[in-house]
């Protein structure tokens, strides 16, 4: 329902596990071990046993025309024009270490970004922009409904700034956006200013 299509990236970092079950259905049913039940099932769900067909020299060519139309070589996961080649773009990120020289190389000639950590942090907060604009503030709730990812990742930021480990620019993007680490903490983080402010806050609340 989020995706629009059920290629999970075999080491999909939100989920690995899921990614891992979904290749070994498609390996149990070409090795004939799966089910015919649960072949209609996963069938009656879309589910693609031979994945994308298309070759890598197609789908590079494919990101070319995206980066052409958008500028970048960001396609998310989920791109509705066409999910295979999210999946395909998150796979290569993923096995640089497996791709020939030659690709490398044109990969990087055309800006690809092959660090998907700091990728889909831009891409949430791209979301979280869009959130703000719409709503007026980044207070997308914890299970949103209308995405579920982009309120964890919300939640994620908090939990990592609380803790020292979100990157400073990280932390002044967000405030720039008039990102609120705790709606309690807002208006006193604004009084004490940013130096020890998490140890004041503890001091002032303990």
């Amino acid at each position: 329902a989020r995706y629009g299509h059920c290629d999970v990236p075999q080491e999909w970092e939100q989920d690995p596990s899921l990614g891992r079950w979904v290749h070994l259905q498609r390996t149990s049913r070409n090795d004939g071990r799966l089910s015919q039940k649960r072949v209609a099932r996963l069938g009656a769900l879309g589910f693609n046993w031979g994945r994308s067909n298309l070759s890598w020299e197609e789908n590079f060519e494919q990101l070319e025309r995206y980066k052409a139309e958008f500028g970048d070589c960001k396609v998310p996961l989920g791109w509705e024009r066409s999910p295979a080649l999210g999946v395909w773009v998150y796979n290569q990120s993923k096995r640089k270490g497996a791709l020939t020289v030659g690709q490398v190389e044109r990969l990087d000639a055309l800006g690809f970004e092959w660090d998907r950590s700091n990728l889909s942090w831009d891409e949430n907060f791209e979301k979280l922009e869009r959130y703000k604009a719409r709503y007026g503030d980044c207070n997308v709730p914890y299970r949103w409904k209308d995405d579920r990812g982009l309120g964890y990742w919300v939640n994620n930021q908090r939990t990592s700034e609380r803790n020292g480990t979100l990157a400073v620019e990280r932390v002044r993007k967000l405030e720039a956006l008039g990102f609120q680490w705790a709606r309690q903490r807002a208006a006193w983080y604004a009084y004490v200013g940013r130096e020890n402010r998490n140890k004041a806050w503890y001091a002032y609340v303990g």
